[in-house]
């Protein structure tokens, strides 16, 4: 949990300036173990294809909204009814992030989302 916590930190300092992205918060009332590191941006596919290019893994956690699923499809919503829940669908990219990965492959990682969204 220790060293994820210094990769999101790295995460966070080298994608500050980078817009068309929301990166995750760290909450100030506990620490996040950073299981994953979400991000957000309206420009996934754009950076999917950039990962792809590079050879750089990631992810697509919770790429549909729950009431969607289908255990809960019986309830009847609509994507009007929870539009924030089916943006982030759209929109959520986990980025690589696991205690072996180096602070080289981090940084590789970092030029690749800053030179696409950039």
């Amino acid at each position: 949990v220790s060293r994820r916590r210094i990769l999101a930190d790295l995460y966070r300092k080298n994608l500050a300036g980078c817009k068309d992205i929301r990166l995750p918060a760290e909450p100030t009332w506990g620490q996040h173990s950073y299981h994953l590191f979400p991000v957000r941006t309206e420009r996934r596919d754009e950076l999917i294809a950039a990962f792809q290019a590079s050879n750089i893994g990631h992810g697509i956690h919770y790429k549909i909204p729950i009431p969607f699923m289908d255990a809960y499809r019986d309830w009847g919503y609509k994507e009007i009814d929870i539009p924030q829940a089916c943006r982030a669908a759209k929109q959520l990219l986990s980025l690589p992030l696991f205690p072996e990965l180096t602070n080289a492959e981090l940084e590789q990682v970092c030029d690749v989302v800053r030179k696409t969204l950039l």
